[in-house]
């Protein structure tokens, strides 16, 4: 059986165990039984066409139309408070949404005593057969058609009697997310030079460049002055307001500072403004005049279009207190979704240093417990989706959608939290992330994760289908350090992630120092297993499949199956008793293994075992084994019984030792065609004569 499945299907069974066991460890609360299961639930019903002065006990309006369903979400919960008031039951309490999108006016506030329970969990979900969404955005009426700059374009302008500020970001026709107008139309631009002061470190921003001869369009200079340019270093984006541009020199100014200082070929575009709308699907927003442009797509009629634009940043909002162990618990919501809201960067703020983590969740928790988001869609949004912050425990996140979001998709933690500062029965824990389908993230926030974790503990990461994000898929983070946080004990398993830094559609990378997987800090207990993971595209460097950066520390890795990355499937920039062990890493360009030269300075140093590697295969085409080192690649580090092989070579270089000279500190491994069945087709499974049963025991 090891023969033909070596990695995943064999120990499928074990799988199966763990996950199950994981469940329970992580979840228990979140899964503890009603007393009365079979309860016939409390339905009150709300629907667009309903009125807040109906009981909502009815599905639709009575004959005598005088009652019938409620007509906002935040009627129906304040009958829902007054029902728990009233009656001393045991019913579960089902608010149930009739098709349609609810535009909010203002996000929805849940507190303390807005709670279910155990034995009268409160559900808000949509109605049978039907999709309520419920938006942060306002439908954009009353377009013409006007010709701007020769081309046939719509335009409105924006009402200035509502307390509404025209500033939006995003825009969305007909379900579809729009782009603001953009220069060039696809690609990039590189910057040419920059001005470093003295003593100016990589983590100090820059104010201007100097761009390339007739990289910038033949455009009125003051037009630029509403414009912003977004540009990529390292592993970040800065959005910069243009501030002047002098065609002389060929500079060009911001008024904010870049997050990083910024390098020669980075990449960058520039947005919003009335120039460069030319094609279809593209807007402006004059601020100013409050005036909203769009050239339609062909198909686009102006009397049928649908067009939102978000005013709002949050959708909804849960204010418990931990301190006072005032939690909000047992709130499920099933089946819906949630779109249009948008989120803008503080005045001096052009971006964040890591994963885009400052930008907030269009649903944000604090202090809740034993809550479950299950079949909802996220999509449409400006910001991060669904954010679980401080002191949120035992919930879970089930089978959602979540795409097109202008950050990531699912924030969990704390990053604020000061290490162990807390009682261990506070903070952000204990929560599943299980079966979602993460995909088009990172629009406008391009740094952002499609799942991050910061100083959390006992989560569940399992069977997520991620892809499409320009930096990395799951990101589990502590600190920059051997300093231990509340991060340990996460399990990441079984999920499929792919295509992170370069798109499907060819765009990208735009990034550097990315994961498929990314681990930052101390973890003990955290587990990588099971994963598959695959085209992973960095910019100038680390596009790597699974990632343990600065600190990372008692991770096992194994059983996973990465290839197809631009510089290796697995990296360590320096850490101590991880264990990597029973994976494949195949078809990595640059190289298949990486170790930076700090992991070596620092084990020598500490006087420590930095990673045992053992039991993998590591298969490849082109591109070196190992990169990071020059040598000394064996020291403080374990290589035991791996299986290595290049197709089209039998004899390489392990650094810059031979076969023979490695061999020495490596004694069971092998250099030996494991027999794929069809790797250049990506499968991995091996044929009924491979030599890696004899070589790499089952466990």
């Amino acid at each position: 059986m090891l023969r033909r499945i070596f990695l995943f299907q064999i120990f499928l069974g074990w799988l199966i165990v763990v996950i199950k066991k994981s469940i329970k460890a992580t979840a228990k609360p979140a899964l503890t039984a009603p007393l009365f299961a079979d309860a016939e639930p409390i339905n009150l019903y709300v629907s667009l066409d309903g009125n807040d002065a109906w009981s909502g006990r009815l599905k639709a309006a009575s004959r005598l139309n005088n009652d019938g369903s409620l007509a906002t979400i935040e009627k129906a919960k304040t009958v829902v408070r007054e029902l728990k008031l009233r009656h001393n039951s045991d019913r579960p309490i089902k608010i149930i949404l009739r098709g349609g999108t609810y535009f909010l006016s203002q996000p929805i506030v849940f507190e303390p005593k807005d709670s279910g329970s155990v034995n009268q969990p409160i559900t808000y979900q949509s109605y049978p057969k039907e999709q309520a969404t419920i938006s942060g955005g306002q439908l954009i009426t009353g377009w013409q058609k006007e010709t701007v700059n020769k081309l046939k374009m719509w335009t409105v302008k924006l009402p200035q009697d509502t307390e509404t500020k025209w500033q939006f970001q995003h825009l969305w026709v007909n379900g579809k997310r729009r782009s603001r107008s953009r220069y060039p139309n696809q690609g990039y631009l590189k910057v040419k030079k920059l001005d470093v002061k003295p003593g100016q470190t990589w983590t100090q921003g820059n104010s201007s460049f100097e761009y390339h001869p007739g990289d910038l369009p033949d455009t009125d200079v003051t037009a630029f002055q509403s414009a912003e340019l977004v540009v990529m270093t390292r592993w970040v984006e800065s959005r910069l307001p243009i501030a002047k541009i002098d065609p002389t020199q060929r500079q060009i100014y911001f008024s904010k500072n870049s997050v990083f200082q910024l390098a020669p070929g980075d990449l960058y575009y520039l947005e919003n403004c009335l120039q460069w709308l030319n094609t279809p699907g593209e807007w402006y927003l004059d601020r100013l005049q409050a005036k909203l442009y769009y050239l339609p797509l062909s198909e686009e009629k102006i009397d049928t279009a649908e067009i939102i634009a978000p005013v709002l940043d949050s959708l909804l909002i849960f204010q418990g207190e931990a301190a006072e162990n005032r939690y909000i618990q047992h709130l499920n919501f099933e089946k819906i979704a949630f779109s249009h809201t948008d989120w803008q960067l503080p005045a001096n703020v052009s971006g964040y240093n890591q994963n885009a983590w400052e930008v907030p969740g269009a649903v944000k928790a604090i202090a809740i417990r034993n809550c479950t988001w299950n079949n909802c869609t996220f999509s449409h949004l400006g910001n991060y989706a669904l954010e679980l912050g401080k002191d949120c425990q035992y919930s879970r996140i089930s089978s959602c959608s979540l795409f097109d979001l202008g950050a990531g998709g699912i924030k969990i933690g704390d990053k604020h939290l000061n290490n162990f500062d807390i009682n261990t029965a506070e903070g952000t824990h204990h929560h599943q992330i299980t079966n979602n389908h993460l995909y088009a993230g990172g629009k406008f926030f391009h740094s952002a994760a499609a799942i991050a974790v910061w100083k959390s503990h006992h989560n569940l990461i399992a069977g997520n289908y991620i892809h499409d994000y320009y930096y990395t898929g799951i990101a589990v983070m502590g600190d920059w350090s051997f300093q231990p946080t509340q991060s340990y004990q996460n399990l990441v398993i079984d999920n499929n992630i792919h295509h992170i830094g370069k798109l499907r559609n060819g765009d990208g990378p735009i990034m550097s120092d990315m994961g498929g997987i990314y681990i930052l800090g101390c973890q003990e207990g955290t587990k990588i297993c099971h994963n598959k993971i695959h085209d992973i595209n960095a910019l100038r460097y680390g596009g790597w499949g699974i990632y343990l950066d600065e600190g990372s520390s008692y991770i096992v890795t194994e059983y996973n199956l990465v290839y197809g990355t631009s510089h290796g499937g697995f990296a360590q920039h320096y850490g101590k008793e991880n264990l990597i062990r029973h994976n494949i890493f195949a078809f990595g360009a640059e190289s298949q293994i990486h170790r930076h030269s700090q992991d070596l300075q620092t084990a020598r140093e500490q006087d420590l075992i930095s990673f045992r590697f053992e039991n993998n295969i590591v298969y490849w085409q082109s591109g070196q084994l190992f990169t990071g080192l020059n040598q000394d690649y064996q020291s403080h580090a374990i290589f035991q019984r791996n299986i290595y092989w290049q197709t089209d070579k039998s004899s390489f270089l392990f650094g810059n030792l031979s076969w023979q000279q490695w061999q020495k500190s490596d004694r069971h491994s092998l250099i030996i065609d494991p027999l794929f069945v069809a790797p250049q087709e990506d499968n991995f499974k091996l044929q009924p004569d491979s030599p890696v049963s004899k070589i790499i025991p089952s466990k």
